[in-house]
């Protein structure tokens, strides 16, 4: 399939340009947020010095690296959407193309697996994918920068694997759910398109019941999910002041070292666990992209 995707792209120098500019500005957002370990040192080595003109230098700095910051974040969702684009105009080609020289066979709710399915598989796909890119590499930096800091990096790590052999317990659950309910609904939607053209009855009454039932099923195991996602969030709060402030009231390290180690604690913990975050997203897609796919091998035949 990839190999047709690519042949349908259009405009391959633009489709090309635009990946090019998003792997700059991924650069610039991993450069960015391993910073930021380093500037909370420095405020709160400053407050802790009672250094009033090093706390305004600070926050003039702050002001202006984190509206920067804040800016380049900002053109990475308009980039990702529109290199996604593309491959979402390429599918759509393609499995138009197809179901049509086959003429119009009758699969399951073609409309929305060649429109919808196709959104969320690439939009939602390409998001998903720079995040967990993007994560990847500021954990990597982050480990080899907080080196000397074994109990910080190595903490995160042991939560970070505890916390995600736990996660892929929800992924078989959330990913059936999520196909069984995009189908209720695409059902649903499309005995509801029949009836306004006058050759449908009133069985989407009953479709109607089967969506709230598939949807009440696949919210259910959001909800698990989503309480463990909070409470493992919680827990890891409170472990880098566990590891450093005795370090701190022996006089070992500063205030902001603390601070220091804690923000590379959090950071590391965020984006080595971003499955956990993108998680319900990342299901989407793969529920549509297991709907998209089924439907081009079924028009391939």
């Amino acid at each position: 399939m990839w190999k047709d995707i690519w042949a349908k792209v259009e405009n391959k120098p633009m489709f090309i340009l635009i990946g090019i500019i998003l792997l700059i500005i991924i650069g610039l957002e991993i450069t960015a947020t391993v910073y930021l370990p380093e500037l909370k040192k420095t405020l709160f080595d400053a407050i802790e010095a009672k250094n009033l003109q090093a706390v305004i230098n600070f926050f003039i700095f702050s002001t202006v690296f984190l509206t920067l910051f804040g800016f380049v974040q900002g053109i990475k969702e308009y980039i990702g959407h529109r290199w996604a684009i593309f491959i979402r105009t390429a599918l759509v080609k393609i499995l138009q193309k197809k179901w049509v020289r086959k003429g119009a066979p009758q699969i399951d709710n073609p409309d929305q697996r060649i429109n919808q399915d196709t959104y969320m598989a690439t939009d939602m796909a390409v998001s998903n994918i720079l995040e967990i890119i993007i994560s990847f590499f500021i954990t990597v930096v982050l480990v080899i920068q907080s080196f000397n800091m074994v109990g910080i990096w190595a903490g995160a790590l042991v939560y970070t694997a505890v916390v995600s052999g736990l996660m892929l317990l929800f992924n078989r659950p959330l990913v059936k759910n999520e196909i069984h309910y995009q189908k209720a609904e695409a059902d649903h939607r499309f005995s509801l398109a029949k009836i306004a053209i006058g050759v449908g009855d009133f069985t989407s009454k009953e479709k109607y019941k089967l969506l709230l039932d598939k949807y009440i099923a696949y919210i259910g195991v959001v909800l698990g999910f989503q309480m463990f996602s909070s409470v493992s969030r919680q827990v890891s709060d409170i472990i880098p002041y566990v590891i450093l402030l005795p370090l701190y009231f022996a006089g070992t390290i500063t205030l902001g070292s603390v601070m220091q180690g804690v923000s590379i604690f959090v950071l590391i913990v965020i984006n080595a666990t971003i499955m956990l975050q993108l998680y319900p997203r990342v299901t989407k897609a793969q529920a549509s992209w297991h709907r998209i796919k089924e439907f081009y091998e079924e028009v391939s035949k």
